[in-house]
């Protein structure tokens, strides 16, 4: 795990900001290294910045998916510098935190998109880096220390993980991987059987036939007002001590698992629904449900017209439902930003730029 970045940004009122760097130390392996290409590093000794431009390398894995590991430069023996340099969220010039989705998308909530707005959104406004992997790598030392965190969705149609794979996974989460699992993309009980299984030595597992934030639950909250968030449960219960909790709302959940181990991050519906665990420098984080995925569950994209509780023609038939809206209630890029920084260590050059977000 490389990060590039060192220090946090004072301020991101532009999407341009000024981020101080570290050129990485090249290994001498007769090979290529991966690091800035400091052969394109240009100085201005009156205003005090230096500009740096990188290439990037693809290669191929087993699925045959396209990945950029990042920037090249010919082997030599360097120290590492610091040096000032321009980092652009909606360009990825200056990346933080390397970050992985991992397995099948979530595709049952109003909107179904199969898509994933994770990768995206942290690619387009983040200091973070993410790609997204369905169908299942080969875990080694080499692939896993490409990335700080990795987030895990549904694993149902993967192999199980070999005793090889799970050695070098719970190595690399104790040298300080960082570990988000998602859960509730489908009835089948076998969707957790790889999570639980990778991540038995944690101490942390999802409960088999549980049922969190599900209909009863919903219209028990919300009576008249049961669709106005999009089929989901406004799920709160954050437990304020700790950091992945700070300044958090609510967010939309619906059928995920209970998690059992741990130290509690959220708990409702009488169960624990996040929990957490920290494994030497790695941090582990489990949640029970999926639609914190959802592009419904951000901006309420999809919400049929006659759902839409910002209606007041709608809404009059009960007025305590006025408003209540995904985009007005649900803090799901304050839930992301928390999770990703406290899974990746807290590193301070990891920001967002998104308004809507207390840091």
């Amino acid at each position: 795990m490389q990060r590039k970045v060192l220090w946090s940004v004072l301020s991101i009122a532009s999407a341009a900001t000024w981020i101080a760097c570290t050129v990485p130390e090249p290994t001498d392996t007769g090979n290529t290294t991966t690091g800035l290409d400091t052969s394109n590093t240009t100085s201005d000794s009156s205003s005090g910045q230096t500009t740096a431009t990188t290439a990037t390398t693809s290669t191929t894995d087993d699925s045959g998916f396209e990945l950029t590991t990042g920037a090249t430069s010919t082997t030599e023996t360097t120290t590492s510098t610091t040096e000032e340099v321009e980092c652009d969220p909606s360009t990825g010039a200056c990346v933080c935190i390397k970050v992985a989705t991992w397995g099948a998308l979530g595709t049952y909530g109003v909107v179904g998109d199969g898509q994933d707005a994770i990768v995206a959104w942290l690619n387009e406004n983040s200091t973070g880096d993410a790609d997204y992997w369905a169908a299942k790598p080969t875990l080694t030392a080499e692939y896993l220390n490409t990335y700080d965190v990795i987030l895990i969705q549904n694993l149902e149609d993967w192999a199980p993980f070999s005793a090889d794979e799970k050695v070098a996974f719970e190595t690399w989460v104790r040298a300080g991987g960082g570990v988000i699992a998602l859960n509730g993309y489908s009835i089948n009980d076998n969707e957790m059987a790889n999570v639980n299984d990778l991540l038995t030595f944690t101490g942390l597992a999802y409960t088999p036939a549980s049922d969190t934030a599900n209909e009863t639950q919903r219209t028990t909250l919300l009576g008249d007002c049961d669709y106005c968030y999009g089929s989901s449960v406004p799920q709160g219960g954050w437990v304020t001590t700790h950091p992945i909790s700070a300044s958090m709302q609510l967010v939309g959940a619906f059928h995920g698992r209970a998690v059992t181990g741990g130290t509690p991050v959220a708990q409702q519906f009488g169960a624990v629904l996040g929990a957490t665990v920290e494994m030497d420098a790695g941090h582990v984080f489990l949640f029970h449900d999926e639609w914190v995925t959802y592009n419904s569950q951000w901006n309420g994209e999809g919400i049929q017209a006659e759902d839409d509780c910002r209606d007041p023609n709608y809404a009059g038939v009960s007025q305590e439902c006025l408003d209540l809206h995904p985009a007005n209630d649900f803090s799901v890029p304050q839930f992301w930003y928390n999770s990703i920084k406290w899974a990746s260590g807290s590193p301070e050059c990891f920001i967002i730029d998104d308004e809507t977000i207390i840091r």
